[in-house]
């Protein structure tokens, strides 16, 4: 009796009595990018998120400013934020393969300042987790053609509750965290 075997790599063999081609010695290992090269690519990641919220949200480029990464300082702020049963999303990027990006609106102190500070906070949320992705401050104007900031409309917009989060993704949490 012949007997199809799939081999390692997804290739077939009518041979019942030849095993599977062994796996190939793993390659070295990539070297190390360069900090420099770890700032440009944080960089783009930044500026990427921020012409996603600025196109999602239908603002003029350039309002959302100023514009953070994701730094560990804030990891308490944003789960605390994450965890608060008022907080309020409004999805900007849909299922990308992995996971929806939305925006929040949040006050945050920043470390080392005392005043409060008016923003966004981008995150990435999918299944069983979430990762956050910018903050952003923004400019205090309206916006064009209309009689309310930033602020306002992003509070008006946000509608989707941590419960509707909940249901979609299951409880989220922060892989950074303990």
């Amino acid at each position: 009796m012949k007997v199809l075997q799939i081999a390692c790599f997804g290739e077939r063999s009518d041979q019942t009595s030849s095993p599977p081609r062994p796996i190939p010695a793993s390659r070295p290992p990539s070297p190390e990018p360069s900090i420099d090269r770890l700032r440009e690519v944080h960089g783009e990641m930044v500026d990427f998120s921020r012409h996603i919220m600025e196109s999602q949200l239908h603002f003029p480029g350039g309002y959302i400013r100023p514009v953070f990464g994701y730094h560990p300082d804030y990891t308490n702020l944003i789960e605390n934020h994450i965890q608060n049963p008022d907080t309020r999303y409004v999805r900007v990027a849909p299922e990308l393969g992995y996971g929806e990006i939305y925006a929040t609106p949040w006050t945050v102190v920043r470390p080392g300042e005392t005043e409060p500070k008016r923003g966004f906070l981008m995150i990435n949320f999918s299944r069983n987790r979430y990762n956050p992705m910018i903050h952003t401050g923004f400019r205090e104007e309206p916006l064009p053609g209309g009689r309310e900031n930033a602020w306002e409309y992003i509070n008006r917009v946000a509608t989707v509750t941590p419960e509707d989060i909940r249901q979609r993704f299951g409880d989220v949490r922060f892989l950074g965290l303990p």
